[in-house]
C-alpha cells in the first residue's frame, strides 16, 4: 500500500468525520484506494514534494491539507521509467477556493531549479487576457516584492509578459485562447484556466501538441462552473466521472471536484 503523510491525513480526516467533502471526493477516495494506492509499481517523490511545500510556504502562503493532498499526486511516479502516473489534473472549484493561488505556486516551482528539470516551460491559457494573467501576475508580484537583493530576483528574470529562470532556461508565459493564431512553447506543462468558457477542445488540442518533448509533461484544467452546456467542461466532467467509477483504467486524470 502506497503511503504519503499528506494523502493519509486528508483521507483520514474524512473517515473520522472531521471534514465534509463533495460526492466527487468520496468517489475519488474510493478510486484511489481501489486503483492507485494499492499498486506496487508507483512511488511518491516525497523529497521534491516537500521542497515544493517549503518553497510555497516561504514565498507564498501556508498550504491547506487539501492542497498538500492534491500536490502529492503531482509527484507520483512509476518506478520503472520514472514518469508521472497522473499527467492531467482537473480542479473543479468554486470561486475563492484558491485554485489560481495553487497554480501560481506550482508554476513558479516548476520553472525553478528545485524542480530539477531544465527548460521546463509552462504556458497558462485562458479566454481573456486578464484571466490568463492572473497566476502570471501573482508570480511576478512575489518576485518583485522580494526586492532587488532578494534570492528570487537573483534567480528569475521577470517581465509583465514572461518569467524566466536565469539558471535553467525554464519560461512561464500566458496566452489567450485563440487556437487559430497561438502555438505553444516547447512546454513541460500547460494550465487551462476557466475551461467552462471553452466551447470545444480546439485550444487544448493546440497546446497539448507541444507536450511530450520535455520530461514529466503535465496538464492542469482549472475552472469554476459555468453556463456553456455541451461544451468542453461537460465533456471533461463526464470523462472524469468515468475515471472515478473505475470505467477508464488507462485514463490517468486526477479529478478534484469541490462541488456537490
Amino acid at each position: 500500500m502506497l503511503k504519503n503523510k499528506h494523502v493519509d491525513y486528508y483521507m483520514d480526516q474524512y473517515e473520522a468525520g472531521k471534514i465534509k467533502v463533495s460526492k466527487y471526493l468520496v468517489l475519488l477516495f474510493s478510486y484511489l484506494k481501489k486503483y492507485v494506492l494499492n499498486r506496487d509499481d508507483l512511488y511518491f517523490d516525497e523529497v521534491t514534494h516537500e521542497r515544493y511545500i517549503a518553497f510555497t510556504e516561504k514565498h507564498y502562503f501556508k498550504l491547506q491539507p487539501y492542497q498538500k493532498f492534491i500536490t502529492a499526486f503531482v509527484f507520483l511516479y512509476y518506478k520503472e521509467g520514472d514518469h508521472p502516473f497522473f499527467e492531467q489534473f482537473f480542479l473543479y472549484m468554486a470561486r475563492g477556493a484558491g485554485k489560481n493561488g495553487l497554480i501560481s505556486t506550482l508554476t513558479h516551482f516548476f520553472i525553478s531549479d528545485l524542480h530539477g528539470i531544465k527548460k521546463y516551460n509552462v504556458s497558462i491559457v485562458a479566454n481573456s487576457e486578464d484571466q490568463a494573467k492572473t497566476s502570471h501576475k501573482e508570480v511576478f508580484d512575489v518576485i518583485e516584492q522580494d526586492g532587488k537583493e532578494g534570492v528570487l530576483q537573483s534567480l528569475f528574470r521577470h517581465t509583465r509578459s514572461e518569467i524566466e529562470s536565469k539558471t535553467n532556461g525554464s519560461i512561464l508565459k500566458y496566452h489567450t485562447s485563440n487556437a487559430k493564431t497561438k502555438d505553444s512553447l516547447r512546454d513541460g506543462c500547460v494550465i487551462y484556466d476557466e475551461v467552462h468558457e471553452y466551447e470545444d477542445s480546439a485550444i487544448v488540442d493546440v497546446f497539448s501538441s507541444g507536450l511530450g518533448k520535455v520530461k514529466h509533461s503535465r496538464e492542469f484544467f482549472i475552472t469554476t462552473d459555468g453556463f456553456v452546456r455541451g461544451g468542453y467542461l461537460d465533456d471533461l466532467k463526464e470523462r472524469a466521472e468515468r475515471v472515478l467509477r473505475g470505467e477508464a483504467p488507462d485514463d490517468h486524470l486526477l479529478f478534484y471536484g469541490m462541488f456537490r
